[in-house]
Formats: C-alpha cells, sequence, structure tokens
C-alpha cells in the first residue's frame, strides 16, 4: 500500500468534478487526485487505478454508476481505441465551455493575469467532417491496410471511417489499400525496419471535394507506381493528383524531402476568405478551413486596419494571415523557418496579384535584428506549440509597436508569453478561442494586445 492507502488494481468510487488540460477527467478521494480517461464531470464511476505517484494518479472506468448529464454516446466505433477526439463522449456544448475554462485557467494561474476577458469559443455549427487533410499509417505488413494509431502507441487499427474526415478522404484509404495489396507493396514495420509503405496523406479542397494524396513509400521507383496513380484516381474521380514522397530514414519522421509527381495536378486550390492558396503536397496549411476563414474574420475585424499600416507577421507559415493583412495595410513583411512554407506563400502572393507582400527565410529570433522596417504597426505572432522565443518577444516589445495580435495552438505557453510581454508594457485587451479541432482537447486562441501606455 501506499501512504495514501492505495494501490495499483485497487477499484475506487470517483465523484468526477471536472476536466483537465488534456482531456482527462478529474476525481478525488482522500488527498489523491485521479486522471479518469472518458470520463464526463458529473460521473460517479467505479475505477481501476493503473498508476500512482505522490499525491496523484491514474485509473480507468469500469463501471458508470450515475451517468454525467454531460456523457453522450460517442458516434465512432474507434472511439476511446484511436488516438484522436478524445470528447466525443461530451455534449459539444460541454466541449467548448470546457475549452474557455482551461484557457481561462492558464492565463490566471500560468501567466498571473488578472481582468483579462475570455470570450466564449467560437464553435462549429456542424462540428464533423470539419479536417480537410488526413495523415494514415499503413499497417499490415504483407496484407497492408491504412488506419490510425491506437492511443499512446504505433500500433495502426484499421480504419473505415473517420467522422472527423470528408467522406471522400476515407474512400481514398480504402482504396488506396485495396490497390497497395494488388501491387504487393507491404506496409513498413518499424520494429523491424522492412516494407515499403509508410502513410498515405490526403488533402481534401473544402469547396470541390478534389483530393490530392501523397504516397510514402521505403522506395524511390516502387513497381507499379505510375499504374497506381491512375487506378487510384479511376476509383475516385475527385483525385486531382497523386504524388510519391520517398521517405527511407529509420525513425519515426512522416515525409522525406523528395517529392515525384505520379498523375494529375501539381498544386491542390483552397479558398479563405477570397483568397486562394495553392497547395503542393509538403505545404503546411490550416486543416479546418471553416474555422480558419473564421479567424481571419476575427484578425482583420479586430485589427482594423486603414491601409497606411506596416504590419510584421512572425511565423508567417505559407501565409495565411499575411496575404488577407496584405489587402489592408501598406506592407506586410513575414518571417518564416521553413524553406518550403516561403515557397508556398511567394508563390500565393503571386497567384494572387498582391504585391505588398515579402516573406524571409529564417528563424525569427535569428531574422528580427535585421529587418528592413525599424518599427511597426502591427505584429502578428503565429508560433508553435512551444511559444515563441524570448529574443522575438523582446525584440517586439523593444520595438513599441502599438498592437500586438498572438495565435497560438498552446494555452499554457500563450500564458507564459502574455506575461512577459505584460512586463514589457501590454495589455491583452480580451482573448477569443477558436474550436479548430472538435471532439478534441486542442483549443486554438486569439489574444489581442495593446501597449499600456
Amino acid at each position: 500500500m501506499t501512504e495514501n492507502n492505495f494501490e495499483k488494481g485497487q477499484q475506487v468510487i470517483l465523484n468526477l468534478d471536472s476536466l483537465a488540460f488534456g482531456g482527462d477527467s478529474v476525481g478525488r478521494k482522500d488527498g489523491m487526485v485521479f486522471f479518469v480517461p472518458e470520463g464526463a464531470p458529473g460521473d460517479k464511476v467505479e475505477v481501476e487505478i493503473t498508476y500512482l505517484s505522490g499525491n496523484f494518479g491514474r485509473g480507468i472506468i469500469t463501471k458508470i454508476l450515475e451517468a454525467s448529464p454531460y456523457r453522450v454516446t460517442p458516434p465512432c466505433s474507434l472511439h476511446g481505441i484511436c488516438g484522436g477526439c478524445g470528447l466525443q463522449h461530451l455534449t459539444y456544448e460541454y466541449q467548448l465551455e470546457s475549452k474557455r475554462k482551461t484557457v481561462e485557467d492558464c492565463i490566471s494561474r500560468i501567466g498571473g493575469l488578472e481582468n483579462v476577458e475570455v470570450l466564449p469559443v467560437l464553435g462549429m455549427e456542424d462540428p464533423w467532417r470539419y479536417r480537410n487533410k488526413v495523415q494514415a499509417p499503413f499497417g499490415g505488413g504483407l496484407d497492408p491496410y491504412l488506419g490510425l494509431y491506437a492511443k499512446g502507441s504505433h500500433r495502426v487499427i484499421r480504419l473505415d471511417d473517420c467522422l472527423i474526415q470528408p467522406e471522400v478522404n476515407n474512400r481514398v484509404l480504402l482504396e488506396a489499400a485495396r490497390l497497395a495489396k494488388k501491387y504487393r507493396w507491404p506496409a513498413y514495420k518499424e520494429e523491424i525496419r522492412k516494407g515499403i509503405l509508410r502513410y498515405l496523406l490526403s488533402r481534401t479542397e473544402s469547396k470541390s471535394g478534389k483530393v490530392q494524396v501523397v504516397l510514402v513509400s521505403m522506395e524511390k521507383e516502387p513497381k507499379g507506381r505510375y499504374k497506381f496513380a491512375k487506378e487510384l484516381h479511376d476509383a475516385v474521380p475527385e483525385v486531382s493528383g497523386v504524388w510519391l514522397n520517398y521517405n527511407a530514414r529509420r525513425d519515426n519522421v512522416v515525409l522525406g524531402e523528395n517529392y515525384f509527381l505520379l498523375a494529375g495536378d501539381e498544386f491542390l486550390e483552397e479558398d479563405i476568405g477570397g483568397i486562394e492558396y495553392l497547395l503542393s503536397p509538403g505545404s503546411f496549411f490550416q486543416v479546418n478551413p471553416v474555422q480558419a476563414g473564421s479567424m481571419v474574420s476575427l484578425i482583420l475585424e479586430e485589427a482594423a486596419l486603414c491601409g497606411r499600416e506596416k504590419v510584421l507577421d512572425i511565423y508567417c507559415g505559407a501565409g495565411t494571415f499575411s496575404l488577407h493583412l496584405a489587402r489592408r495595410c501598406e506592407r506586410v513583411t513575414g518571417i518564416e523557418e521553413s524553406g518550403h512554407a516561403v515557397e508556398d506563400a511567394e508563390r500565393n502572393a503571386i497567384h494572387n496579384n498582391i504585391e505588398n507582400v515579402e516573406f524571409i527565410k529564417g528563424k525569427a529570433e535569428d531574422v528580427i535584428g535585421g529587418l528592413p522596417e525599424k518599427h511597426y504597426d502591427l505584429v502578428v505572432l503565429d508560433p508553435p506549440r512551444k511559444g515563441c522565443a524570448r529574443e522575438v518577444l523582446k525584440a517586439v516589445g523593444e520595438d513599441g509597436v502599438p498592437e500586438i495580435v498572438y495565435i497560438s495552438c498552446n494555452p499554457s505557453t500563450l500564458a507564459r508569453d502574455l506575461k512577459i510581454l505584460s512586463g514589457m508594457g501590454y495589455k491583452t485587451r480580451k482573448i477569443r478561442p477558436v474550436d479548430m479541432f472538435p471532439h478534441t482537447p486542442h483549443i486554438e486562441c486569439i489574444a489581442f494586445l495593446e501597449r499600456a501606455d
């Protein structure tokens, strides 16, 4: 027994009272805090303890004694098995409110900021079939199939219909698996480092339904690859382009550096707010174009640009926000580390006849000190999950830019960086969470800051 009189394998009865960051429900008993996956706040459950450490533990539900009013039956048969969509067992309204509370808690607890208005989460009218891109691993060895990783593992579970993917993406996966078996391409097995097929990426254009497919292979020229591409298009006419990505690495990196067009169109087009983006197979792009459009509208409305401003877009990616901002201001400068993303951004600027934007390749912390402009009217920050480099925040603060828009996919690092900016004289006016990934614990936020003095 532990000092708290609990042990692994023990059955305990818990009243679950809240949702933790990451999606687990929380229950307390005799001074211990237990994290319980697939629980719903308001549940009374019987739980088997699976882990103990100090004054907290983890457990799995063995019986629901009293169901929470927020609990619903998940429509997906793989709920709780695959690693995604872990909140399907909660009403969508409760998901949104719990995400707002998560943001509010991070801002207060980590950021130490009081009186910051965290607005209601901008949800989706239809929170299904929203994800325009699937990255599916191959499994099955000599009998290949496509699927998703089981929760917390690299075991591939077969996928027939993912409810957050467009229906056509699911048809692509099933047909690609059938053809892989026909051409005798075995799935790559990580543990023995043998096989040919690693992943299949399928990206769907939201309005036309066209699909761009990337087959990730351990072999550079698998026999029958051109026939595969033609037959895939014949079986799923929405497929507009098929690529091969060669990746012979012996690690978990999904994509290699080399792409080869097997059939069809080189680019997929996606329209967000009247700007057309040409997407190459290696392009990073928002996977929820509906909510991406909503975010663009929110930023443009709040920024209220009059046409004379100079804007700096740091961590700009393929120019999702830069190009929209450029239509409302004098000039935009974008900074992005990825060479592929910069190429996409420049191509999209030309495609949309936008000339008052430039993109600089490099790490933001390395580039920001040598920019052509010495002062900006608005800075947009859209960093990865780890947040902004300290050098970037320091440079922005020292410039004294009047307004900052901070876009974040991680409330914890957002709170940390807002605290730093607060110490440099910036006030966070409000935060608008946006539900980019319904039925998952992830939440996107847009924070609007202004110079306090």
